[in-house]
């Protein structure tokens, strides 16, 4: 598949539309995806079905990483917003490996986070 379309498995529990090329994500595109009743939806770039550049991925409302991904992981620079014992809190600053490295400011308050 060539160009922009969409697929969706027939269980429904994922879907991408975006730009394809060789068969696989290739540009922007939005997948979604259900496992355990947990909805993942990722929407921004792709590289050989991978995330591979600026996007925003978030998990039920529980969680929302907007940045810079490196073969399929957050890795560059970014903001993290998730919950914590029940606090919101956020990170903005630098990634590696899915996880908070280097610089970075991480606040935890009290209130619920916006949408």
């Amino acid at each position: 598949m060539y160009g922009y379309g969409t697929r969706r498995n027939t269980d429904q529990i994922q879907g991408y539309t975006g730009w394809w090329a060789n068969e696989v994500y290739e540009g922007f595109g939005t997948e979604v995806t259900i496992i355990n009743g947990i909805t993942y939806t990722y929407e921004g770039e792709w590289k050989n079905c991978m995330r591979e550049g600026f996007g925003h991925l978030t998990i039920d409302q529980e969680f929302s990483y907007v940045g810079d991904f490196v073969d399929d992981e957050f890795s560059g620079h970014g903001l993290m917003r998730f919950n914590h014992s029940g606090l919101g809190c956020l990170y903005l600053g630098d990634t590696k490996n899915n996880v908070k490295e280097g610089h970075g400011v991480f606040v935890r308050g009290e209130a619920e986070l916006p949408q």
